[in-house]
């Protein structure tokens, strides 16, 4: 019946779909704990780091003097420093990334637990619920990569004389906000999969309710009587032939 029903694949293309969220969702999680902590707390910048200096000096500057941290001005020749995203809405993004990534993990846990065990009466919702979720991830991913990037074509466009140290942070965190873009095509791929599933997974739900029905009204009663239109059901007679026998 299940073979009818529902693909074999759609455990398999869960239980990975549901992994890799997972792992996404800790490693997402953190980088976006740490641009939150980073905004707060500027002496903690890796000083000898090129990239991580200036990604501080674009994205996470201190708009303030204080006795930590200067304030950074720009050289002359960088003219695109006021049109791109300001430090507090960079930290707004890093907020925004961890309570989706947080919504993503919670989400994937109880998808695995589902199909792992092979909880038919959860597979359904809890498939649902990610479906859902991973739709949401992939509107933030794709809109925070936009955004980015139109960082990065202004620092192209407008700058006098392009410096490839302020080309590079826009750049970095523009692919990691699209997960690398391999991840993020794959994660629409097992989406898009899963929902085209989803009908058949509700079936397959309903058809073990009715398969265990059968098989509740075969022991109480017995098999039906020759003849019984039962007998011209393939799907009861399958299951019958495989369950009902022994009980009689």
């Amino acid at each position: 019946m299940s073979n009818d029903i529902m693909s074999p694949h759609i455990r398999a293309v869960a239980l990975l779909g549901g992994t890799l969220s997972t792992f996404q969702a800790i490693c997402w999680g953190i980088m976006a704990l740490l641009g939150i902590i980073g905004h707060g707390v500027c002496e903690m910048w890796d000083k000898s780091s090129v990239f991580l200096v200036s990604m501080q000096q674009m994205y996470f500057r201190n708009e303030n003097e204080n006795e930590n941290c200067q304030k950074f001005t720009y050289p002359d020749d960088q003219t695109w420093h006021g049109s791109i995203m300001a430090p507090q809405s960079i930290l707004a993004w890093m907020i925004v990334f961890l309570i989706f990534n947080c919504l993503w993990f919670f989400a994937s846990i109880p998808l695995i637990a589902a199909w792992k065990n092979s909880r038919q009466s959860f597979t359904g919702i809890t498939t649902s619920i990610w479906c859902v979720v991973t739709v949401m991830v992939l509107i933030v991913d794709l809109v925070a990569c936009a955004m980015f990037g139109s960082d990065y074509g202004k620092i192209i466009t407008t700058s006098n004389i392009v410096s490839y140290q302020y080309l590079a942070p826009p750049a970095v965190i523009m692919t990691l906000a699209a997960r690398g873009f391999v991840l993020w095509f794959f994660n629409l791929g097992v989406l898009v999969y899963l929902l085209c599933s989803l009908p058949n997974i509700r079936k397959y739900k309903k058809a073990l309710k009715e398969q265990k029905r059968q098989m509740s009204m075969a022991e109480m009663y017995g098999p039906p009587a020759p003849g019984h239109e039962s007998y011209h059901n393939s799907g009861f007679i399958a299951d019958y032939q495989r369950f009902g026998r022994s009980l009689f």
